[in-house]
């Protein structure tokens, strides 16, 4: 499915990941109305990537969640280690907004204008014990522009029945915007919870398809009993047999009288105060040559403990078919360093012609989160056609501080 095996790269995916991941793309065959993006194959990559991170379950509290969130688990003592530049541009908040069920408190933001990201943390507390709450965030938006997410913690859709944290990471706006919006509709659970994934229904010779069509039976079978259902990490299923263009896709439930709207409101935020700086750099471009005569050409990389971005070109005498879904050349990047791994994204610009007759391609690679900056990035270079993949090179860069 992806120009690179992940299987090889990150070990055995686990189940709760291939269900997230399997639960996304059946969503994307309905066509939900509500701000739905299509899932690039190196997209998805990166979030098998990164939920692969999370192996180690984190003690978090509402003083410091930023840090301990964004450290990195060392198994030798059990302890989260935090980049101490990551510790000190974390900027402490106490935002709160409440309404009749639940109350809201924004508790720290992270801005890395270098890296282009951005990290909320924020608290949900129910006005009353047990009071059995699903919550949905959106956002956020940045002077009014939404921006990709990257990677989130009880984000976007939570159900609570106590005290809750969450965290997000994801990409600053082109906008330049510091000023952030959450916005929040909150539900009350009118139901019992089942907790079956399309997975359960997945029988040896049976298709996709028939798999689906048994979940979705069974699915209008316990909403016609007032119950409804729970996939993943705490994600309520629509009735997507119901849904309504441009609505919530939780109305399907509000409308099967399983859910309640109790609250709606938004929390707005300046994140700009602390800024996070590129910590390592690459000193001076590099070329690698491969095997088969191609050149990869790394013009910069700048990183800081949350992200690498870098530019190169790849040139080759043969003009590169266009790159798509199908077909193309990726870029992975991964940790010399076993035992960390992180999620990549590169994209391709169209083939142009050099002065010596061969084809430059222009490569943008974004590495994240790293949650720590790395000596040296291991770029591996493929191509991809359909379900296979070929490996053309590897090359790695060496990487200095920013300030030498």
């Amino acid at each position: 499915m992806t120009p690179y095996d992940l299987k090889d790269a990150f070990g055995e995916t686990p189940q709760r990941v291939k269900d997230l991941v399997t639960r996304s793309l059946r969503e994307e065959e309905r066509s939900e109305p509500i701000m739905k993006k299509k899932l690039s194959l190196s997209l998805i990559a990166a979030a098998l990537a990164v939920l692969l991170l999370a192996g180690a379950a984190l003690a978090v509290s509402q003083t410091g969640l930023l840090a301990e969130w964004l450290g990195v688990y060392n198994q030798e003592t059990g302890e989260i280690e935090t980049d101490a530049a990551v510790s000190e541009a974390v900027q402490r908040l106490n935002q709160s907004v409440e309404g009749d069920a639940l109350r809201v408190t924004l508790t720290e933001s992270l801005y890395d204008p270098e890296g282009g990201t951005y990290s909320l943390a924020w608290r949900y507390e129910p006005l009353t014990e047990g009071d059995e709450l699903y919550v949905v965030c959106t956002g956020p938006l940045f002077d009014g522009e939404w921006t990709d997410s990257m990677r989130g913690m009880n984000d976007p859709e939570c159900y609570l029945t106590g005290p809750t944290d969450c965290a997000k990471t994801g990409r600053l706006p082109e906008n330049g915007g510091t000023v952030a919006t959450l916005f929040f509709d909150v539900y009350r659970v009118k139901g019992e919870i089942e907790h079956k994934n399309v997975s359960d229904f997945e029988k040896p010779g049976m298709t996709d398809k028939e798999a689906d069509a048994a979940f979705e039976a069974w699915l209008r079978e316990i909403t016609n009993q007032g119950k409804l259902n729970m996939e993943g990490d705490g994600v309520l299923t629509p009735l997507w047999w119901d849904a309504k263009p441009e609505e919530a896709q939780e109305e399907s439930l509000v409308r099967a009288g399983l859910l309640e709207r109790v609250d709606q409101f938004e929390l707005t935020v300046d994140i700009g105060a602390v800024s996070l700086a590129a910590v390592k750099v690459l000193a001076e471009p590099v070329e690698f040559t491969f095997d088969n005569g191609d050149t990869l050409r790394v013009n910069g990389c700048t990183v800081t403990p949350m992200v690498a971005t870098i530019e190169a070109e790849y040139i080759t005498a043969e003009r590169p078919a266009p790159s798509d879904m199908e077909s193309g050349l990726a870029i992975f990047a991964a940790n010399p360093n076993e035992g960390q791994s992180y999620g990549c994204n590169s994209t391709t610009d169209d083939p142009v012609q050099t002065a010596d007759g061969r084809w430059s391609v222009a490569c943008h690679i974004t590495v994240s989160p790293l949650r720590v900056a790395p000596e040296s990035i291991k770029l591996t270079v493929g191509r991809y056609e359909g379900n296979e993949h070929e490996v053309i090179g590897m090359a790695t860069i060496e990487l200095v501080d920013a300030a030498e």
